[in-house]
């Protein structure tokens, strides 16, 4: 879990008051994290693209080694 996640003042408020709606927010910021939010260090993509990328090419290397992304 990322420390700006908890470093929110409406999280800790949060955590404090309401530990189930609490659990939500975290799972849809670890959901967004994963899914939707580039990463510089795996070649903006995502987490979940860096798995499936080398998941179908059936290795693992560097992410710095990655082709360059093609926007379209």
């Amino acid at each position: 879990m990322q420390e700006e996640w908890l470093a929110d003042p409406d999280i800790q408020v949060l955590i404090r008051e309401d530990r189930n709606k609490a659990q939500e927010e975290l799972q849809k910021y670890i959901d967004w994290h994963n899914n939707k939010r580039p990463h510089q260090s795996i070649n903006y993509m995502t987490p979940n693209e860096y798995v499936s990328y080398f998941n179908t090419r059936g290795d693992l290397k560097n992410p710095k080694c990655l082709e360059p992304v093609q926007y379209s």
